[in-house]
């Protein structure tokens, strides 16, 4: 997905990264977006996160509107984004 739309971001959420090499092994595989690190798992319980990876689409206002773990999730939360995107 192109995000050079100033109305999109993204972001992934590491918790099990434990140190700055295991946030650099993203920027290795190409990662262009915002990468944390959640050792103490603060983010993932807080998103009650219970498989991953977990894709989360927010709007504008950060209402959900789309959420699915696993890489099967993947499509429906760039088919969120893009219809979310088109209306703008």
């Amino acid at each position: 997905m192109n995000n050079s739309n100033p109305n999109f971001a993204t972001m992934t959420v590491l918790a099990d990264a434990t140190s700055i090499a295991d946030l650099n092994d993203w920027v290795d595989l190409g990662a262009s977006y915002t990468v944390l690190q959640d050792t103490g798992n603060i983010e993932t319980s807080n998103w009650n996160v219970t498989d991953r990876p977990m894709f989360v689409v927010l709007d504008e206002n950060l209402i959900i509107q789309f959420r699915a773990s696993n890489e099967s999730g993947l499509n429906g939360a760039e088919s969120t984004a893009t219809t979310l995107l088109n209306g703008m």
